[in-house]
């Protein structure tokens, strides 16, 4: 079964998460303090991994006044639901339950096979379960599975896949008494707790090395007893080669070797490198190697961890990796997830993935009753920058795009990235051909575009970014400094927004009057809250950014030339791209657009 959404309530600082749709890969970003581990540590104990930690009211009931531990209401209430959608085998496998329940069973007590693919799962502080049919939006319907028939219950609890939960990430010793470890490891074995991540790491290392049980470890030990020291020396060194290979090939930039010798009955562990040619012992190295090498056998090794019968909630994973080594991280979450849901916790920018923010969830304490929220709005609303790793992961994103397979086009604003994308996107949907995607990097203004520029050229030397400029006196200054530094022999890549939108009547103008004008005023109506009361807003074939600007200052007492009201053009545009759906386009707009994209990829207009 897969996770669709879930929803937390009534869980330590969480009073009611509201439903949150997850995907494969689920992000949830904020600041300290601010309640994600809760939301990972309730979900953990909805349906939790063998030896988890269960429900504890006393522990986890909201800290108010109203809570006692003698209150039976209060402990039949839910902290935890889950909507899981079931595939064909699952109903398969459901319903062959219910057959083998209804066997000799009075018709009164039989259960009806199902068709619904749809399940909600509640837990609550009794530890009490209730399975119900349920529908894509977590509406539910009658009670399914209520625990009455234990047996029949008990099994298709267990086609639920199961929380494993980490949030300690302690690493391997350099040196592991192999008796205490191999008694730990049966204590242990198959349970969650707090050194679960040391503990499965310890167990993945042993089994690799054949050292996991008593017996098996004696087996070593008649090998030198009977003086073939040499045997055995020549086995550890071949797996540890092996080992070494594997975790190379998995860790970016890396060239380890690590080596594993037994003395007596402890198991050394020890690592060399390109940089380091002798042989240092593993605690000595840097924090983020012994959490990769440890997460590489806890994640890479056991079984559960690439099973669809688990899901996976990681609490801030790879703190103490560098960037680069986060990014190979992010890597992994994502091959991962392909077979295993995940979800985890975050305010590491290279641990996000600005590709795919619809994945990502902004965690916050809510101003009044500090409460912990949840939502996919992702805009930085104020002055806390609880979301600051989202807009971090964006602009490293930005910057990557200088050196993957797009065209780079650098643009003013943020409002021309906005609108330029949308055209991109719509004439991809036609037959107009675009050879390369394009990236559109916004200067920050006219006057930084030469900065950007540079930069850009530091690093592709042989490959200048286009460049567009409005038709302003800004612009045109920037497209004269361009063209006479560094574009001397490439001048038809610094283009003007006035060279195309001379299909419409217009002369100069920015990137919105490449836009139709009506599509312009409906946002700018709907941003500033524009209704009838207030007059018409009239176009004469002028520029439409002026005329805008003069309505605002005449009816609206706005002055939207000043810096503190720099912001309203980026929000229109997010308007118009959002309202731009199936939207039909006039003929000589979509001209405009195919001139200036064949203008990007070399063909300028007559």
């Amino acid at each position: 079964m897969k996770l669709i959404k879930f929803r937390i309530q009534n869980f330590r600082s969480i009073t009611d998460s509201g439903w949150i749709d997850v995907n494969n890969l689920t992000c949830f970003v904020g600041l300290n303090e601010v309640g994600k581990s809760n939301i990972l540590l309730a979900l953990s104990k909805l349906n939790p991994s063998e030896g988890a930690e269960s429900i504890e009211d006393s522990l986890d009931y909201p800290a108010t006044n109203e809570y006692s531990n003698d209150d039976d209401e209060l402990k039949k209430k839910i902290f935890a639901t889950a909507l899981f959608k079931a595939n064909t085998e699952d109903i398969n496998g459901i319903n062959t339950i219910i057959e083998l329940h209804n066997y000799n069973v009075p018709l009164v007590r039989r259960v009806e096979k199902i068709k619904n693919e749809y399940f909600s799962f509640a837990r609550n502080y009794k530890d009490e379960v209730v399975i119900r049919l349920s529908n894509s939006e977590g509406m539910e319907g009658k009670h399914f599975f209520n625990g009455r028939n234990q047996k029949m219950f008990r099994a298709v609890c267990q086609i639920l896949p199961k929380f494993l939960h980490y949030s300690e990430y302690e690493c391997l010793d350099s040196y592991i008494n192999l008796p205490k470890a191999t008694s730990r490891i049966k204590e242990y074995d198959d349970s969650v707790n707090e050194n679960y991540f040391q503990e499965s790491s310890l167990k993945n290392l042993l089994k690799y090395f054949n050292l996991e049980t008593p017996d098996k470890f004696n087996e070593w030990f008649t090998l030198k007893n009977e003086g073939q020291q040499s045997k055995q020396k020549k086995l550890m060194t071949s797996k540890s080669e092996s080992l070494s290979k594997k975790f190379n090939e998995w860790w970016p930039d890396s060239n380890c070797n690590f080596a594993f010798r037994l003395n007596g009955d402890v198991l050394e562990i020890s690592v060399k490198d390109e940089q380091r040619k002798n042989e240092i012992d593993l605690e000595q190295r840097s924090a983020g190697l012994k959490w990769a090498f440890s997460f590489f056998l806890t994640f890479l090794a056991d079984k559960r961890n690439n099973s669809e019968d688990y899901i996976l909630l990681l609490d801030d994973p790879g703190l103490t990796l560098h960037p680069i080594a986060q990014r190979a991280l992010m890597e992994l979450f994502q091959t991962i997830s392909k077979k295993t849901q995940l979800l985890y916790t975050t305010h590491l920018p290279f641990l996000i993935d600005g590709n795919n923010l619809d994945n990502v969830y902004k965690v916050y304490a809510d101003k009044n009753d500090k409460s912990t929220k949840v939502t996919s709005d992702l805009q930085l609303d104020d002055e806390e920058n609880r979301i600051q790793p989202v807009y971090a992961a964006i602009g490293i994103r930005a910057a990557e795009s200088l050196f993957i397979d797009s065209d780079i086009v650098v643009v003013e604003g943020e409002s021309d990235q906005f609108y330029l994308s949308m055209i991109q996107n719509y004439l991809k949907t036609t037959d107009f051909k675009i050879n390369r995607n394009l990236a559109f990097i916004p200067a920050g203004g006219a006057k930084n575009i030469k900065n950007i520029v540079s930069v850009i050229l530091g690093f592709k030397e042989d490959e200048k970014p286009y460049v567009l400029v409005d038709s302003d006196s800004a612009g045109k200054d920037a497209k004269k400094s361009l063209r006479g530094k560094f574009y001397k022999t490439e001048q038809n890549k610094v283009l003007e927004i006035g060279t195309f939108i001379k299909e419409i009547g217009k002369k100069d103008g920015e990137i919105e009057d490449l836009i139709p004008e009506e599509w312009i005023i409906e946002a700018f109506k709907e941003h500033f809250e524009i209704n009838e009361k207030h007059p018409p807003i009239t176009c004469d074939g002028s520029p439409i950014i002026p005329i805008l600007e003069k309505f605002a200052s005449d009816n609206l007492n706005r002055n939207l030339k000043d810096e503190s009201e720099r912001a309203w053009k980026t929000e229109v545009a997010k308007i118009v791209k959002g309202n731009f759906k199936n939207t039909k386009v006039d003929e000589k707009y979509e001209n405009m657009w195919q001139a200036l994209f064949n203008a990007f990829q070399g063909k300028p207009p007559a």
